[in-house]
């Protein structure tokens, strides 16, 4: 059996045209007009459109398919299309699109809560929903502020946590940064990631250290220590094995909340 006789959402790739195709390319044309240059990057041979996914699959504008390996940064880590999703969609739509948040909230919502709430490792849990990575990441800083009443931040190097302006500054890209850079909160602090050693982890978590302490004697104690489990954009890298433990009990012993960013690795 050859690729194409597999059920789209199963195969492997299959290149019709060389990526971007024409038709690819005449959207992106067409998008230079339409959308601020801020959003969507634009070359010669970026981005190819997508027109059609299923399963692990995707299809471009121009007839090309692809193993989807980041399962659209998480959204489709299911599979796309995944039939239950498709349903709960088709059978809610018609009967409630919009609620109106925490003025006349819908009833799925508290369904939706309490099925969350069933899946958290502590008791009594408490859920805030988002709609966005960034929107989640500002939400945690400003429980974080709430909980310990410390306001400075630690983040690492390599890091990307969104670009609104609260996850903005702690994001460790230059190029996202600089023209913000005048309105971003100052108070972030970024220590190197480690890679997948032993050594790597003890020499971050002791960088770690001298930046919460030189934070608290210049009178900006660190309140929220940020980080992705696995670092996404910046090259899919992998801590060493209970790093992450010891940077949870780092942060306890200077009032900092360990707070993960997972809207990458789920």
């Amino acid at each position: 059996m050859n690729d194409q006789e597999i059920p789209f959402g199963r195969r492997g790739p299959w290149i019709r045209t060389p990526p971007p195709g024409p038709v690819s390319s005449g959207l992106a044309a067409r998008l230079s007009e339409v959308e601020s240059r801020n959003v969507t990057y634009l070359g010669p041979d970026f981005p190819v459109f997508w027109a059609e996914a299923r399963g692990a699959n995707v299809r471009d504008a121009d007839g090309n398919e692809y193993v989807d390996l980041t399962g659209a940064f998480g959204v489709a880590v299911a599979g796309h299309n995944h039939p239950e999703v498709v349903n709960a969609v088709q059978e809610q739509a018609p009967v409630l699109t919009h609620g109106m948040g925490d003025v006349h909230p819908p009833a799925r919502k508290v369904e939706l809560l309490e099925r969350l709430d069933a899946l958290l490792p502590w008791p009594e849990g408490r859920t805030v929903l988002a709609s966005s990575g960034s929107e989640a990441v500002e939400i945690a800083l400003k429980t974080a502020l709430l909980a310990t009443d410390r306001p400075g931040i630690l983040a690492f190097q390599g890091g990307y946590h969104g670009l609104t302006l609260g996850a903005l500054a702690t994001t460790a890209r230059e190029d996202f940064r600089h023209p913000f850079r005048s309105r971003m909160y100052g108070g972030v602090r970024f220590a190197p990631f480690p890679a997948d050693t032993p050594e790597s982890g003890q020499a971050s978590l002791e960088a770690v250290s001298l930046e919460l302490d030189r934070a608290r004697r210049q009178g900006e104690p660190v309140g929220a220590i940020l980080l992705e489990p696995i670092q996404g954009r910046g090259g899919v890298r992998v801590p060493p094995a209970g790093f992450l433990a010891e940077l949870a009990a780092l942060g306890r012993e200077h009032g900092a909340l360990l707070v993960l960013d997972e809207i990458y690795t789920g």
